[in-house]
């Protein structure tokens, strides 16, 4: 929110309440690392399977409006290179390679994001239908 309030609405007021807010959820999801469906009821639906990914997510936004390194020293340490399931609510692996090498422009980040569109675009290893759409 805080991009959009600064630079598309004009309000830098509230996107600075915005990031305020969202260091502090930062700072407790780091200090508190859990899955979210541990302590609210899912239900069998939109569980979520792991932390890392949205560990490294919110570390890079952090780092990419403030540029405070902590926050790309933390996302680093989440950081996963493997090619990605896809993107999803649950998943932002291939988020999280593509703002890693946005933001630092480091090659070793580069092959991470080849890798998952590798296994994306045909003769990889996700499946297409007859009509050409992939799907898993």
């Amino acid at each position: 929110g805080y991009l959009v309030f600064k630079d598309i609405c004009g309000d830098a007021a509230y996107a600075d309440t915005l990031l305020d807010h969202a260091k502090t959820l930062w700072d407790f999801g780091i200090k508190n690392q859990g899955k979210y469906s541990q302590s609210v009821p899912a239900g069998g639906f939109y569980e979520s399977y792991n932390v890392t990914d949205e560990n490294c997510w919110g570390s890079l936004w952090l780092y990419k409006v403030t540029g405070e390194q902590k926050y790309l020293d933390e996302a680093k340490k989440w950081y996963d290179p493997a090619p990605d399931w896809g993107m999803s609510w649950d998943d932002v692996i291939i988020g999280n390679q593509i703002l890693m090498y946005n933001l630092t422009g480091d090659a070793q980040y580069l092959p991470p994001i080849e890798g998952t569109f590798k296994e994306w675009l045909p003769g990889g290893s996700v499946p297409y239908t007859p009509k050409g759409l992939a799907f898993r």
